[in-house]
């Protein structure tokens, strides 16, 4: 999940409330499978703190400690081997974020649901949310979720938060309305039955008419009644100048996005983990074309791999959280940027590899 999405939900949470309500209203949140921290980017946004985070793959959890001040925060790692008693000791918490694991759901993988262990894994962050008492959940997957065994898994997700007295909302949106990558994801909110809670997923494209009344002033100019409130540009889906995946060529390939070349004014595909190899989004360099001596023309176009810097740009990470990642200091990255250097050509060690930035830490 891209923090930007994040935001766009927790600002809908505020507007269900009136603004003299809102005030400096904070949701502590705990960060279940937090992987590089998607979640808590868009969750510190909008201001809110961390009590803590728990996440399995020691290579994510160092980008995640080098991105984020965690010292003195709560740190799990595998969350099947957290006991109820250590659970009932992180305190207060309002909230679990979680982009609990997608393989055992996704297309791209074999698709074995509950069967597989990352896929019971839902069932952690009720166990969790059902001690802390949770006024949220904030949970995010694959669109494989919806249908996988003929919708019945995603049915029994939701009767078990229906059976622990919780509502449930949930839709599916796609990152492309919102950023430059095609990501089809189902987001999910619970919260407790009976709060008198407005909608959470109110989106509307900018060309969708608003059924709402207007009234005209003594000047002409036409205004939205003042009962209509909280109508903010963070629900907004642009309906406007959007490109879709501009395909610019092909080679022959046995793996089918790798053997697409996109062509950069267009949007991301769906950025894929374990693209190494060669089998990451490729894009179209097109420069001026030169007049040769014997005056033929040559175009003058390259293809190329996406960086891994281009990669966190796609997923909305600010430049300083790559370079976070990538040294494992959050003040190297703010010398780089303030001094203007190259990454790629500085007195800084790097800690993980050229290809992919969090994996292969030099860390143990």
């Amino acid at each position: 999940m891209s923090f930007n999405e994040l935001f766009l939900l927790l600002t809908m949470i505020k507007y269900r409330k009136k603004v003299s309500d809102i005030g400096s209203q904070s949701l502590t949140f705990l960060d279940l499978f937090s992987g590089i921290g998607g979640f808590r980017f868009g969750m510190e946004m909008a201001g809110h703190p961390c009590a803590g985070f728990c996440e399995l793959d020691k290579f994510a959890r160092a980008s995640y400690k080098a991105i984020y001040q965690t010292n003195g925060e709560i740190e799990y790692h595998d969350v099947t081997k957290v006991s109820n008693e250590e659970i009932q000791k992180i305190g207060e918490v309002d909230v679990i974020t979680g982009g609990f694991p997608c393989q055992a759901f996704s297309v791209a993988g074999k698709r074995r649901g509950f069967e597989d262990t990352r896929g019971i894994l839902f069932f952690e962050i009720i166990r969790c949310a059902t001690i802390l008492r949770l006024k949220y959940l904030f949970l995010e997957n694959v669109r494989g979720l919806l249908s996988h065994d003929e919708g019945n898994t995603f049915e029994i997700m939701l009767q078990t938060m229906d059976d622990l007295g919780d509502d449930v909302e949930w839709q599916l949106h796609n990152s492309k309305d919102y950023i430059a990558q095609d990501r089809e994801r189902i987001y999910i909110v619970r919260h407790l039955r009976g709060a008198s809670t407005k909608s959470i997923f109110h989106f509307r494209r900018e060309d969708e008419q608003f059924g709402y009344k207007q009234k005209e002033n003594k000047t002409g100019m036409i205004f939205v009644e003042d009962e209509v409130q909280y109508v903010n540009e963070f629900h907004m889906r642009s309906g406007k100048n959007r490109y879709g995946i501009l395909v610019a060529g092909h080679f022959p390939s046995k793996h089918q996005q790798s053997g697409r070349i996109y062509n950069p004014d267009g949007i991301s595909p769906t950025l894929l983990t374990k693209q190494g190899g060669g089998q990451g989004p490729k894009i179209l360099l097109k420069k001026d074309p030169k007049i040769l001596l014997n005056n033929s023309l040559q175009s003058n176009s390259n293809i190329r791999n996406l960086t891994p810097l281009e990669c966190w740009r796609l997923q909305t990470f600010p430049d300083w959280a790559f370079l976070a990642a990538k040294y494992l200091s959050l003040d190297i990255a703010k010398e780089i940027i303030s001094e203007g250097l190259s990454h790629y050509d500085c007195k800084f060690k790097q800690k993980t590899s050229n290809y992919n930035s969090i994996s292969k830490l030099e860390i143990v």
